[in-house]
């Protein structure tokens, strides 16, 4: 079975898989291709910038699927992408990590970096660290499948909740063409997309985010919500009491909604 957290991209693949200090060097290298000026990195910060407003900090900051960046190229640039943010937007309760196929090397530089690998899997189906206040829950999720997406709205599908909520990861808008959602058979994907994407603003960076060919950011966008009053006045009770019986439970299978 593939999981729902693999990238289908090429994966470039470094072998054999490096040691931690190796792993070190790499995305020290990594890191410093992707902060030259001029890198399309810098509209990516810009729009989560936009995305926070002037009064709003990153509370914490969530990756899923970031593959193994110990024999990964492309796994090594979204594993620094991850640091960039922590770096950059400082995280008030910290940096946290999940992927199955994280090694003991990318865990011990996970230790040294100062990112938490969470102990089990969450299926993304974890809620908001500060509902309606005025820090936000970054989750950066390359190339995950829609299934994660949607356990992560589905774990915040309240006014306050999704208003503390940017998803930085596949440009959801477009999800069902790229992994053929059967409407039909999966109403909880088709609520998700009506009355939960629909409203959120995207800045997406389809063709931008390439860095030396590589595939790990194409099709990147940002995700958020508006302000808890506009959401509150826009989500009908009938709307909320609708996708909470279709999402009842976090979904992981192995079906086609697993796939990018």
């Amino acid at each position: 079975l593939i999981s729902p957290y693999s990238s289908t991209s090429d994966l470039s693949t470094l072998s054999p898989c490096l040691c931690t200090r190796n792993i070190g060097v790499l995305i020290t290298r990594c890191c410093e291709e992707l902060k030259r000026p001029g890198s399309v990195l810098f509209t990516l910060f810009s729009s989560l910038r936009q995305a926070l407003g002037s009064s709003r900090s990153v509370s914490s900051l969530v990756c899923y699927g970031v593959g193994p960046f110990c024999c990964s190229a492309v796994s090594a640039y979204q594993f620094a992408v991850l640091l960039l943010l922590k770096q950059t937007f400082c995280p008030i309760r910290g940096c946290f990590v999940f992927d199955p196929l994280l090694g003991q090397a990318c865990r011990n530089l996970c230790a040294e970096k100062g990112v938490t690998v969470l102990s089990q899997d969450e299926q993304a189906s974890r809620a908001v660290s500060q509902p309606g206040g005025n820090a936000v829950d970054v989750f950066w999720m390359p190339h995950c499948g829609f299934e994660l997406y949607r356990n992560v709205i589905t774990a915040n599908f309240s006014p306050s909740c999704l208003s503390s909520l940017v998803i930085i990861g596949n440009g959801m808008k477009h999800q069902q063409d790229r992994e053929g959602i059967d409407w039909k058979r999966d109403m909880a994907a088709k609520l998700c997309l009506e009355e939960v994407v629909a409203p959120a603003n995207q800045t997406a960076h389809e063709e931008g985010l390439r860095l030396c060919s590589s595939p790990a950011f194409n099709g990147t966008s940002v995700h958020w919500w508006p302000s808890q009053s506009v959401l509150e006045a826009s989500m009908t009770p009938s709307a909320l009491k609708k996708f909470r019986s279709t999402c009842h439970s976090p979904t992981s299978s192995s079906s086609k909604l697993s796939f990018c």
